[in-house]
């Protein structure tokens, strides 16, 4: 059996952002959401991920961050009226005596509708402002075919008392995954469900028996397993997170945050994007001549909205 070749030079990812940078940010961030009483908190997120994004190597090229302040405060604004109209049906049915079954029965029906929009809204946003080498990210999946993902689930659940719960987690990234493209190219998650239930179960079982010291291993387990199983063409991602890493870059985080009343927080937060990063490789051939870049989607800015509620990188898809 032929050991798959690595590509890339000097390491296929490399994170080449530093605190300093960084920290130019977060002070000019700051100054400017206090003078706009909270409204820059969007541009302010853009400038940021555009700093990592851009500091985010492979193969000589950086990734490129292509959303706007303004597109995430429209996003936010269209989210809390979504969420103010869900409140507002919830209120006027409990205001009718003797309707609490009927309650319980509606935002159950509403949040299985909203739930498969939203994470549809939230991807789909998420990948259309990423590129690389001038090629976008497409997110192909549906709402209709994610609410029947999230129904069977849950009769799943049902079925087996709560036992399919680890599985879950699992289940939704893998349909993120192979709805994910890079230009005209799909990715796929081709890991086991059976093994990935297993390894969140034996997580459990050590952090109970570690008091939780365990659950740095576990963030490490998890990101590592999601990337392992990942495929694009004939390439395959490989990433080598240890615990440990994990473990230091939480300490650090701790540490740097009560030292310098969290003015040194850049620094560890760069340390965590190169350690996360660095850690990825790549074996296999992708054939970057092949793609072919698509029209861009017509996304919602309802998921710009959304968005910090799945992670700040594209990256996070992954993991």
């Amino acid at each position: 059996m032929n050991t798959p070749q690595r590509i890339g030079r000097n390491g296929p990812f490399v994170f080449r952002g530093k605190g300093s940078g960084l920290f130019q940010i977060f002070i000019v961030n700051s100054i400017l959401i206090i003078l706009s009483f909270g409204i820059y908190y969007f541009w302010a997120k853009v400038s940021l991920l555009k700093y990592n994004y851009r500091n985010s190597e492979f193969q000589g090229y950086c990734f490129s961050y292509h959303g706007s302040g303004k597109e995430r405060l429209i996003g936010f604004l269209r989210a809390i009226l979504i969420v103010a109209l869900f409140l507002g049906i919830c209120w006027g049915i409990l205001s009718l005596k003797g309707k609490t079954v009927w309650f319980l029965y509606i935002v159950q029906a509403i949040a299985a509708v909203l739930t498969p929009l939203a994470l549809v809204a939230i991807y789909r946003y998420h990948a259309s402002r990423t590129s690389y080498r001038n090629v976008r990210f497409h997110f192909t999946g549906k709402i209709r075919s994610l609410a029947f993902l999230l129904i069977e689930i849950g009769v799943l659940m049902i079925l087996t008392s709560g036992l399919y719960f680890p599985a879950i987690p699992y289940r939704i990234k893998k349909y993120i995954i192979d709805h994910l493209q890079y230009g005209n190219e799909p990715f796929s998650l081709q890991g086991s469900t059976w093994k990935y239930w297993t390894m969140e179960v034996l997580a459990y079982i050590f952090m109970i028996f570690t008091f939780g010291i365990y659950v740095f291993w576990w963030i490490a387990k998890k990101k590592n397993f999601y990337w392992n199983h990942t495929k694009i063409q004939e390439a395959s991602f490989h990433s080598d997170l240890s615990g440990f890493s994990v473990l230091k870059a939480f300490a650090l985080f701790a540490l740097l945050s009560i030292l310098t009343l969290g003015l040194a927080l850049p620094w560890a937060i760069a340390y965590w994007q190169r350690v996360q990063l660095e850690a990825l490789q790549v074996y296999g051939k992708i054939d970057f001549d092949s793609i072919l870049a698509k029209s861009s989607d017509k996304t919602s800015l309802t998921g710009a909205g959304l968005e910090d509620a799945v992670g700040g990188s594209f990256f996070d898809i992954f993991s």
